[in-house]
């Protein structure tokens, strides 16, 4: 993965998973219902920025006319807004960065020390006073159509296990998207094409049937045959589209299962990791407790000690006297 500096430093800002906050997130991802890709970016920057502890977390798209990346969703959050401020929510590939650099390269990265970085923006590091940064490609039906990415302006800020979170979220975001664009070509528009053509050539082979010179002619048989064609092609575009929209359905649901199954052991491994603070408190307590017994009993062998100290010298004075 690229990035530059504080890699040897990553979990300072966590000591481990936190497996409650990541439970509560992908329970939250997976109720995501909008209805536009861009709605379900949005709500997914939403839910990130307060489960990463970010300043800002920004889905990242690619407009072709400008040739691009356009924040098409970014958390609500001051950070983001002085991003936009500063022009940031639009990022020309010419121009470069950390961001550029990922969608360019189809490849993570992770910094905690982005200051550091000789390939991020100045306006970014100086400006936005970024310091750690955690990006990866946001693919769409096999292709790189932008990125996902977290700022902070703490220094290592984000671990490895945040970033292999945002690669699961943008891998789950991805197929959401492809879902949303196999469905739009399914719409109406595409219906009522399919519905004119199939009425053009029942209406032609009535006429040719009732034996209408006029109609078969070598210029109606073309428009026929054309027709004929348009069809067959129409029927086997809406055929693959269905495939390929059936095999997103399964790959969401086998997404969707395999969160779920994750989300179940994190809950799992936080019952146990519970359980295990509670019999290591209860140890703690009992070893307590045993170590104030033990002074309690060393405490009266010294008085015991002493006293029989005192009656020996008493007994030997006595004798002597």
């Amino acid at each position: 993965m690229g990035g530059s500096g504080g890699q040897d430093s990553v979990f300072a800002a966590h000591e481990g998973p936190d497996y409650v906050r990541l439970l509560e997130t992908l329970q939250q991802l997976l109720a995501i219902r909008a209805a536009t890709f861009v709605g379900a970016l949005q709500e997914a920057c939403d839910l990130l920025v307060g489960a990463m502890r970010a300043d800002t977390v920004d889905g990242f798209l690619y407009d072709d006319a400008s040739d691009s990346l356009v924040a098409r969703a970014s958390s609500w959050t001051p950070m983001a807004q002085r991003q936009r401020q500063l022009g940031l929510h639009c990022q020309p590939l010419t121009d470069g960065g950390s961001t550029v650099w990922v969608f360019a390269t189809h490849m993570a990265t992770h910094t905690g020390h982005a200051e550091q970085n000789p390939r991020e923006l100045r306006v970014v590091q100086e400006d936005l006073g970024v310091r750690s940064q955690i990006a990866t490609p946001l693919n769409i039906g096999g292709r790189n159509r932008g990125v996902l990415q977290a700022w902070s302006t703490q220094p290592d800020h984000f671990s490895v296990d945040d970033l292999l979170f945002l690669q699961a979220v943008s891998h789950w975001l991805g197929l959401v998207a492809h879902r949303v664009e196999l469905l739009e070509t399914l719409q109406p528009d595409s219906s009522s094409l399919h519905v004119a053509h199939q009425e053009a050539v029942a209406a032609l082979h009535e006429r040719l049937q009732e034996g209408d010179q006029d109609v078969a002619d070598p210029e109606t048989a073309s428009r026929v045959y054309l027709l004929r064609w348009k069809m067959q092609r129409l029927e086997e575009s809406r055929h693959e589209t269905e495939a390929a929209l059936a095999a997103v359905e399964a790959a969401f649901a086998e997404s969707q299962r395999q969160i779920g199954a994750l989300a179940a052991a994190l809950h799992s491994n936080q019952e146990r990791l519970t359980q295990h603070e509670e019999r290591l408190a209860q140890q703690v307590a009992v070893a307590q407790e045993a170590v104030r017994t033990r002074r309690k009993l060393e405490e009266k062998l010294r008085h015991a000690e002493d006293t029989i100290a005192r009656l020996t010298l008493h007994h030997t004075l006595s004798r002597h006297s």
